[in-house]
């Protein structure tokens, strides 16, 4: 399992009317010019795992301000023994919410 998600490409970007998405229509953030201001809920976002931790996985969304990915969060065919996610690993993830106030960003993975 381990070679496999080793194996397995980033998300290949392209890029539509100037913006940079994947296949799947995520965007990567920092090269689309998006602000943390510009996140908005329901956006689909290229992420690079930053930090794993007990309660879920710190990922950098490139708007200087990274989103917690919660354990809850994590898909249901996630490896349940702690080998996923990996750090430096490219994700897609989904906008749940984001606090303004507080700078917090909170994610699911939409699509690997």
């Amino acid at each position: 399992a381990d070679d496999e998600r080793a194996a397995r490409p980033a998300p290949t970007l392209k890029s539509v009317s100037g913006k940079h998405t994947t296949s799947t229509g995520a965007i990567d953030a920092a090269l689309a010019g998006v602000t943390v201001d510009g996140l908005k809920q329901g956006m689909l976002v290229v992420g690079t795992v930053r930090n794993v931790v007990p309660f879920g996985a710190f990922v950098d969304l490139g708007v200087q301000s990274d989103g917690l990915l919660h354990r809850s969060q994590y898909p249901r065919s996630a490896p349940r023994d702690g080998s996923w996610p990996v750090i430096n690993e490219v994700i897609e993830v989904k906008i749940v919410s984001v606090s303004r106030d507080q700078r917090k960003t909170k994610i699911s993975v939409s699509m690997l």
